[in-house]
């Protein structure tokens, strides 16, 4: 199959409504933005003796809506103009608080203002006192970022740091896997793919890095086959999401070398300089 027709089918699939045998909502309404950073909440919870985390690990909260829980709806619904008005005025009311700063990250992400959010991530690699867990989150941040730009050595940098201490996380080891696909090293990235497990209940990282290994030639498979069969096991939300990475990194028009970087733009950040 041509890949402008598997590209084509793929965005068409994002576009699709959920089924009711999904058991999912359309958007994403979890209270997290990644593990790492639900954990590294609620370690700090926990360690304060709080009871109605910023970020609950579960999801839910009893608690009426924080403004970070609103900006992060909104981010989660694609609302990324409302989600940076929201987490703005969260920053304002908590000043220097990492989940809402990795988040105000993300939004402006999203809004490509890259060299705003290199600003903001540069920000908190320069602070000591993150916990750990914290920094787990903002190294895991910091490739999301590079890979978004498709900065691929930066991101996969990022992400093998954060994976010596989880090496089991495969929706990291996904994302380390785009990252090698975009700097060209097929072999890497076939070694990570063979490392991830079919039908695993948690992510269906296996059947994206089996797309991702067709789409750059590395294999024979059917990377549209790979993304549909992740749909039928894992419903059209959780697919969705996924596909929302995939397409950003493989059906850019932009060069392998990633975004030209903004005159005057800050460097991004080395990957573990907050360990």
């Amino acid at each position: 199959m041509k890949r402008a027709v598997v590209v084509g089918s793929l965005v068409a699939l994002l576009a699709l409504p959920g089924r009711a045998a999904d058991n999912a909502p359309g958007v994403d309404t979890n209270i997290t933005i990644d593990p790492a950073i639900a954990k590294a909440s609620a370690e700090a919870d926990r360690d304060a003796g709080n009871t109605a985390p910023l970020a609950s690990a579960s999801g839910t909260s009893s608690a009426p809506q924080s403004l970070y829980e609103k900006a992060l709806l909104n981010y989660k619904a694609g609302k990324y103009n409302a989600a940076k008005l929201l987490i703005d005025d969260a920053d304002a009311e908590t000043p220097g608080n990492a989940p809402i700063e990795m988040l105000k990250v993300r939004i402006l992400a999203e809004l490509h203002d890259f060299h705003g959010a290199h600003q903001v991530l540069n920000t908190l690699y320069d602070r000591t006192d993150l916990s750990p867990a914290y920094s787990a989150a903002l190294t895991l941040t910091n490739g999301d970022l590079n890979l978004r730009e498709r900065r691929f050595e930066d991101a996969g940098k990022a992400y093998a740091a954060y994976l010596v201490d989880a090496p089991a996380d495969a929706d990291t080891k996904l994302k380390l896997i785009y990252a090698k696909i975009g700097v060209g090293d097929l072999i890497a990235a076939g070694k990570l793919a063979s490392e991830l497990q079919p039908m695993d209940a948690t992510t269906p990282a296996y059947y994206f890095a089996h797309a991702a290994l067709a789409h750059s030639g590395a294999t024979n498979g059917d990377e549209e086959q790979d993304i549909e069969q992740a749909r039928t096991i894992y419903g059209i939300t959780v697919t969705n999401r996924y596909l929302k990475t995939f397409l950003e990194v493989f059906s850019s028009d932009k060069g392998p070398a990633g975004a030209t970087p903004v005159p005057g733009a800050p460097k991004p950040a080395p990957s573990g300089k907050a360990q």
